[in-house]
């Protein structure tokens, strides 16, 4: 069974060009890409799945709103093409 479950290794990148729209809101490029793997030795970089997408922030004083659409450049059988998300905070 290939259902994905996690694992005890994973690389990731994360590329992003942001631009200031006003002094609160701003707009993102991204790119990200990544997977997991049960062991540290099954890791391949031919594994990797990427996304690319665009999102909004708006400043508050509580840290960004961030809604990010991100399209997925390698999807599997039946996946989504993008996905949307949603967050508070930083992300790092």
């Amino acid at each position: 069974d290939e259902t994905p479950i996690g694992g005890n290794a994973f690389l990731m990148e994360n590329l992003e060009l942001r631009v200031s729209i006003t002094d609160s809101l701003g707009l993102v490029a991204f790119l990200d890409g990544g997977n997991v793997w049960r062991k540290m030795n099954e890791m391949s970089l031919n594994d990797f799945k990427f996304t690319t997408g665009l999102g909004l922030r708006y400043s508050t004083p509580v840290g960004p709103v961030r809604v990010d659409y991100g399209h997925k450049l390698q999807r599997e059988k039946g996946e989504s093409a993008g996905e949307v998300h949603f967050s508070i905070g930083h992300a790092f």
